[in-house]
Formats: structure tokens, C-alpha cells, sequence
């Protein structure tokens, strides 16, 4: 009896059909013909096949013809269905019949595997042992040959070096070293939240100063930097010195010189306190900025002789007649 795997697919069967006077069956109808299978204590299953297109045509289910190539005399090919060969039976028996001819069988045990399965276990086996085999002899290239005259003099050796640093490091604080490790474990990361709390409060430091820095001017260097809005309540621990300091700020116009100045009459384009009277800086005294665009009046001052509600200041003579852009205070 032939075997069959379990589970077996788009099986297709040859029967040679002998009529009953002993002669092939030639040029049968297909349709005439009738495919059964028989499972192990089952009832049977029969169908009248159609016919397949031609000798070569891909399975299909209850497909049947007369194989005419060749000269194979009463041949038949007989494509069977799935069903007969699935598991939870252990033998299957094929039959192809006709009227005019005894009927063709065929008996195959069904079985979990056969023996190209077994061929491919040892196979897959086979190069599982070789490529484990490279792997030891990866590993021996790696390591060496024995130190001492046997690998259990090697291994005695080992066990000699791990007495040694198990004595250097003492015996587990814990009930194991594994219950050590855990506890190391712990506390680095308790540090590490530490370090990290640390960390987030040194960034909310750092955030406040720069926003003071931002409030006391971007640039800060000193008290020569600090933008408007810093009030200064004393002077060498004195509240009064910062008063009469606040005061004199407030008594001094700074100005701008436009065109058409000479050495005796400014002419201003911008200055801090509005005239609003002719001579109301008579007296007064200008004095140029020490970067002032022209390089003679730098540091230079004189006094105001008359000055008017159109920005035109009378003033002794200068050694140079100011440009525009020249600027300076009226104090």
C-alpha cells in the first residue's frame, strides 16, 4: 500500500480502465465515467467528473479525460478532491468506474509523514549541527587552546580567579549578588533623580536671572548699562545725593544741531526741552558731546547770549561752526 501525507492537495490520479471482456476502454464519454473515494469507516463519496480541457490542464476538483499521447492505451487522468485526503482517518481508497469496464482502485495509507519529511528534518538538522559547529569553532579561535594540560584545568583555573575577586569585593550585602546589583540599581537612579531635580531647579535659577538681566537691560555690564527704569535711591549711602542728581538731570536739555550753523549762531533740529519763550536759555551753557561728529567741538562749551522759540542759539564763538548732526547738552 502507498502512502500519503495527511493534508494532501490537488491530487490527480492515472487509472488504466480494462473493459470486461479484458480490452483497454477507449474513447469513453466522460461523463459516463463515475470518481468515488472511500475514507476508514466512512460512507462514500461519488461524483461524475467533467472534463478537463486538456492533458496538461492545471487540477481542478471532479475534472476527468482520456490521456491519448503517447499511445497509453486506456488511460485515464482523474483530479480527486481535497476532502479525501485531510486528516482524522488513516487510509483513503481511490475509484474510477464505467459501465462497460471493471472498476480501477487505488489504496494509500494517509500518514503524518512521509519519507521526504524525515529527509528534510535530517537535512534542516544537518546544517543546524554544521553551523553549530562553526559557532565552537569560532569560539575556540577566540579563546585558545587550554592553557593547562585539560579544559577542566582551564576551568579549575577560572574558578580560582572568581574565588579572588569574590574575596576583593566581599561577600553580598543582600541575601545574593543579584539582590546587591538591584540595590546599586536603586541608588543610581535615586542620584539620577536627584541630579535631575537639581538640574531642573538650577534652569528655573537660571530663568529668573535672565529675566531680571531682561528688565535691567540686555547687555548688562554694570551700572553704566542698566536701561531706564532702574531707580537709584542712594549715592554713596546718601538719599539726598540721589535727589539733587535726579534734580540736575531734570534741569539738562540735550540737543541736535541741524544746517546752516555758524560759529556764532546754532541752529537745533531736535532738543529734550521745547523753547517755548525767546531767551529762555540766555545764560546757559552748551556743551559738546566727546563723540560728536565734528572733532574740534568735542568737550568744547560756551555760553548762550540770546535764543529764540525757533531753536537759534546765540553763543560766544566757537573755534568750528557745527555740522548737522553734532550733538551735545544745555546745562
Amino acid at each position: 500500500m502507498s502512502e500519503l501525507k495527511k493534508g494532501t492537495t490537488s491530487r490527480t490520479e492515472y487509472f488504466r480502465m480494462i473493459t470486461t471482456s479484458g480490452t483497454p476502454l477507449l474513447t469513453a464519454i466522460v461523463g459516463s465515467l463515475t470518481m468515488a473515494y472511500v475514507r476508514d469507516r466512512s460512507s462514500i463519496v461519488s461524483s461524475i467528473p467533467a472534463a478537463a480541457t486538456s492533458e496538461g490542464a492545471a487540477y481542478a476538483a471532479y475534472k476527468a479525460l482520456e490521456v491519448v499521447s503517447g499511445g497509453a492505451l486506456g488511460l485515464y487522468r482523474a483530479d480527486y478532491p481535497d476532502a479525501a485526503f485531510v486528516t482524522g482517518v488513516d487510509k483513503v481508497i481511490l475509484a474510477l468506474t464505467h459501465p462497460l469496464a471493471d472498476p480501477a482502485l487505488k489504496e494509500y495509507a494517509l500518514v503524518d509523514n512521509i519519507e521526504s519529511d524525515s529527509f528534510t528534518v535530517v537535512t534542516s538538522n544537518a546544517t543546524a549541527l554544521g553551523s553549530a559547529q562553526t559557532g565552537i569553532n569560532s569560539l575556540y579561535a577566540r579563546l585558545g587552546a587550554p592553557v593547562g594540560a585539560s579544559a577542566s584545568v582551564d576551568v579549575a583555573s577560572i574558578q580560582t580567579m572568581i574565588t579572588s575577586i569574590y574575596a576583593r569585593i566581599g561577600a553580598p550585602t543582600g541575601a545574593t549578588l543579584t539582590t546587591d546589583v538591584a540595590s546599586v540599581q536603586a541608588g543610581v537612579t535615586a542620584n539620577a533623580n536627584a541630579v535631575s531635580s537639581l538640574h531642573t531647579r538650577v534652569s528655573s535659577v537660571d530663568t529668573r536671572v535672565s529675566s531680571a538681566a531682561t528688565q535691567v537691560g540686555s547687555t548688562f555690564t554694570g551700572v553704566g548699562s542698566l536701561a531706564v527704569g532702574v531707580n537709584v535711591d542712594r549715592v554713596s549711602s546718601d538719599a539726598n545725593a540721589a535727589t539733587n542728581l535726579y534734580r540736575g538731570v531734570l534741569g539738562t536739555a540735550l540737543f541736535t544741531v541741524g544746517g546752516g550753523s555758524t560759529v556764532g549762531i546754532m541752529s537745533l533740529s531736535a532738543l529734550t526741552t521745547a523753547a517755548a519763550a525767546a531767551q529762555q536759555f540766555k545764560g546757559r551753557i552748551v556743551t559738546f558731546d566727546r563723540d560728536t561728529t565734528t572733532a574740534e567741538l568735542r568737550g568744547q562749551a560756551t555760553d548762550i547770549l540770546s535764543s529764540s522759540v525757533l531753536g537759534l542759539l546765540g553763543v560766544t564763538s566757537l573755534t568750528n561752526a557745527p555740522v548737522s548732526g553734532d550733538k551735545g547738552v544745555i546745562t
